[in-house]
């Protein structure tokens, strides 16, 4: 009967830890994302879409105004999706720019189709614990003289 006690308590402490964790993961704001335009043209127009839906509804970039040449946008991308795509306008033409996960951090416009996209760190890697690493000091009695060698050769 003990054993059967020990083992139903472990299992709703597993129980409690995993789904509170799953939890918090799903409930998690969205950090923004940093788009940054390092195209030769100034864009006009930046529509969000779900990856390979094709519905550009969302422009992140109020009416009448413009991203420069070696400008950036900061925006908060939400919804229910792993991957989105970019359609940029500029003055005479658009581009489409596919297949940026959902948790980037940076996005970078080249222009042609060409981009790149950071990510950010895993979670066990942006608090990294700092381990001290053990300093033996070295003690030297006054009256002994010390061997250095030097680079610069006479």
């Amino acid at each position: 009967m003990r054993i059967r006690s020990v083992f139903l308590s472990s299992l709703a402490v597993l129980f409690l830890v995993t789904g509170s964790t799953s939890y918090a993961a799903k409930s998690k704001k969205p950090e923004p994302v940093t788009i940054y335009n390092k195209s030769a043209s100034d864009i006009t127009a930046l529509y969000v879409s779900a990856h390979e839906k094709e519905d550009y509804c969302i422009n992140l970039i109020p009416n009448g105004r413009k991203l420069p040449s070696g400008g950036r946008l900061k925006a908060q991308i939400k919804g229910d999706f792993s991957k989105f795509d970019l359609r940029i306008e500029s003055y005479d033409a658009y581009e489409d720019y596919f297949g940026f996960p959902a948790n980037a951090v940076t996005v970078e416009l080249y222009g042609g189709g060409r981009s790149k996209f950071t990510e950010p760190l895993p979670e066990e890697m942006q608090n990294p614990k700092i381990i001290p690493l053990p300093v033996q000091p070295q003690i030297i009695p006054l009256n002994q003289t010390v061997q250095t060698t030097s680079l610069f050769q006479r």
